[in-house]
């Protein structure tokens, strides 16, 4: 019997110095040498694993996506039957949807898909899926109203829950996802039928 592999388990602990780095250093700053060193490994061991930088941060990409999805998706499948347009809106203005380690990570991806099309199109992709959750959501709670204003109303939400986790992200205060929240309810609201 051949010995275990222990690819999984170094890619991980690569990945993770790879995560670490970027939190001290950007993106831009998280070189294979300080990749190695963080990981306490010789920088040919992170060749070996990754071959290159690029892969280095398309595995990294894939991870950070995989584990948003996951969590997304875990969160959308606790939202209750009823009233779950309004649960869904909580969610995504609570801070358990964009935590502060998380969204560094996710700033910096979004800097690289400005330079790296792969990178743009991964993170394309998981926001389509997420626009189209919500605006899921919206149609079962407003079926009356249009589909292409439940498409403007969740996309506007999305816009607004990812921007208020930035700015968060920036200091502000927390307060303000609770004004973001009262926000995107107004938006909500403008698909209700007009009063009799």
């Amino acid at each position: 019997m051949g010995r275990k592999s222990l690819a999984p388990e170094r890619r991980a602990q690569i990945l993770d110095a790879f995560e670490e780095c970027i939190l001290e250093s950007g993106l831009d700053g998280a070189s294979i040498g300080a990749v190695a060193e963080a990981a306490g490994l010789e920088r040919t061991l992170v060749h070996h694993y990754f071959g290159s930088r690029d892969s280095l941060e398309a595995a990294l990409v894939e991870r950070l996506l995989g584990v948003y999805k996951a969590e997304r998706d875990a969160a959308v499948s606790l939202l209750p039957p009823a009233d779950r347009a309004q649960r869904l809106l909580d969610y995504l203005f609570s801070s358990e949807f964009d935590p502060p380690r998380f969204a560094v990570l996710f700033d910096e991806l979004f800097s690289a898909a400005n330079r790296n099309a792969g990178t743009r199109g991964l993170l394309r992709q998981v926001y389509e899926e997420f626009e189209e959750i919500a605006a899921a959501e919206i149609a079962k709670a407003y079926p009356e109203a249009p589909a292409r204003r439940r498409r403007r109303v969740a996309f506007a939400i999305m816009c607004l829950a990812e921007s208020c986790s930035s700015f968060v992200g920036l200091g502000f205060p927390a307060s303000r996802r609770r004004s973001a929240r009262e926000s995107a309810g107004d938006l909500l609201r403008t698909l209700e039928p007009p009063a009799a």
